[in-house]
């Protein structure tokens, strides 16, 4: 029979958890090269979803948008096509783009210009019909284990709220919005979480309103994943 674990195993464990969800804290708090930290009204949502083993990419607090959102998944592949990074050096040749230019880690780094040539050698690639490469395949079966993930939490989150509809006119799902014709260069199946109205829209509704309802909606939800962390 499993022993139970006892009330000091118990302590520890939360302290653990306590000093985690603080270090995790401190690290986002952190400017990146360019000077930008996490929006302080996602700040805990990237925290807990990291802490919980769901890597976080980007995300917002919802300037020029709805609602704030967090893009997720596995890291990343530098290549996603069979024949892009060869391509990619060919267009940097034609275009006089140095290697250094389009390294992250570079004190030249020029975002616009690595942008520049992922896009059109993966827009190219994409016209010819080229096969993905294996991390790329990796890296979308890692990413949809985290869909996964991230979809059960959120099914347990709204499990003993039968009637979110009548009691909150947001709800929490999951998203591809970069999986369109527009963005097919960019990142495919790149999934978002965020939130959307659910109640009858109104064509008067303030937009500022829609904004802060999906606010409080992804608050709820980031209040729930807290306590699971902390309960596991």
């Amino acid at each position: 029979m499993k022993e139970l674990p006892n009330e000091n195993q118990v302590t520890d464990s939360i302290e653990i958890r306590r000093n985690q969800w603080q270090e995790k804290l401190k690290e986002l708090a952190i400017p990146d090269k360019y000077g930008n930290t996490v929006d302080a009204n996602v700040t805990e949502m990237v925290a807990v979803l990291q802490l919980l083993g769901i890597g976080t990419l980007q995300s917002c607090e919802g300037h020029h948008s709805d609602s704030p959102w967090v893009e997720f998944g596995a890291e990343r592949p530098k290549n996603f096509f069979v024949g892009e990074q060869e391509l990619k050096t060919e267009l940097m040749l034609k275009l006089g783009i140095s290697p250094d230019e389009i390294e992250p880690n570079s004190p030249s780094y020029d975002k616009i210009k690595e942008l520049t040539i992922e896009y059109d050698a993966r827009d190219e690639l994409i016209k010819k019909g080229a096969a993905y490469t294996p991390e790329f395949i990796e890296w979308q079966s890692s990413t949809a284990k985290l869909v996964d993930k991230l979809q059960s939490l959120i099914t347990a989150f709204y499990a003993n709220q039968p009637n979110t509809s009548e009691n909150h006119s947001s709800q929490i799902f999951i998203n591809f919005p970069y999986k369109t014709s527009k963005h097919i260069p960019y990142v495919q199946d790149t999934p978002f979480v965020r939130a959307r109205k659910i109640a009858k829209n109104d064509p008067e509704e303030n937009p500022d309103k829609i904004l802060q309802s999906n606010q409080q909606e992804i608050e709820r939800f980031t209040d729930f994943l807290k306590t699971y962390f902390f309960s596991k």
